[in-house]
């Protein structure tokens, strides 16, 4: 039984450098050409800012996607991959704007060509706020942000995602059922506490009581579907605000846990509600 923080074994499916990439272009096609269709219906740059957000959700979704099913359990890969994909929609969406800009559709493939082309586009003015159309200095500068978002975002959550999902090896199973038990109260050293739970000392958490304070402790905990063997807990502070907002801080990285840990901190919560 492993101890301490869990970490990905770095492995993944020979095919899966194929998978994303491959996957990962032709997905991006069409989620570039859907949202470049949009864009032309949202002249305003207020309106496109909500897009970009669409647009951010659905590459990332794609890239969680493809990489559990390559079973890619690699987090510097995967943002190096994540990366790629995010470059490769990128560019389609560039391909987009001038097919849907021209009368004809013309495809323009050569980056060069793009370029040119976006040069023109920039200078005549893409966007427009309070009814006036901005300059080729601001356009080209809103440009480079979204090209840092879109593309670095997808680099960044693709290596989150996989650094916070848990992965059972021994049935090839990612976790995704996530269950949270307490409240607790916080203990007077609470930075050794933590250090304990990512060193594999689960013990103390038997001893936590009841919370009667705001914030509190919760611990949340994710097992693997098939087997049930393969556990992990994380331990997290809970903020309740005067607005009754809910506010969630990850104290620790997902640890290890035993079978038996799970239904002891599962009965002492329990118990808690009982009294």
């Amino acid at each position: 039984m492993k101890r301490g923080l869990f970490k990905h074994s770095g492995e993944m499916n020979v095919g899966a450098p194929v998978l994303m990439l491959v996957g990962g272009g032709i997905g991006g096609f069409f989620i570039a050409f859907v949202v470049t269709f949009l864009g032309d219906w949202l002249p305003f740059l207020m309106l496109r800012l909500f897009l970009l957000g669409g647009y951010m959700f659905a590459l990332n979704f794609m890239n969680n996607f493809l990489m559990e099913k390559g079973h890619l359990r690699n987090p510097t890969l995967a943002g190096v991959f994540g990366f790629l994909v995010g470059a490769i929609t990128w560019y389609w969406s560039w391909v987009a704007l001038f097919y849907l800009g021209t009368d004809d559709g013309m495809i323009v493939l050569n980056p060069a060509h793009l370029w040119t082309l976006a040069s023109v586009v920039a200078d005549q003015g893409y966007w427009e706020f309070e009814d006036s159309t901005m300059g080729a200095g601001v356009t080209w500068t809103l440009w480079a942000f979204e090209v840092l978002i879109v593309v670095g975002g997808a680099g960044y959550f693709a290596r989150e995602h996989l650094r916070e999902t848990g992965y059972c090896e021994d049935c090839s199973h990612w976790l995704h059922t996530t269950t949270t038990t307490g409240p607790f109260n916080q203990v007077e050293d609470p930075r050794t506490f933590r250090r304990n739970l990512e060193d594999g000392v689960v013990e103390p958490l038997f001893n936590l009581e009841v919370a009667q304070s705001n914030p509190f402790w919760m611990v949340d905990v994710t097992t693997c579907d098939q087997c049930q063997n393969f556990n992990l807990g994380r331990l997290v502070e809970v903020t309740i605000d005067d607005e009754n907002k809910t506010k969630r801080d990850e104290l620790t990285g997902w640890f290890h846990m035993t079978a038996d840990e799970v239904d002891q901190v599962t009965a002492l919560a329990e118990s808690f509600r009982e009294d």
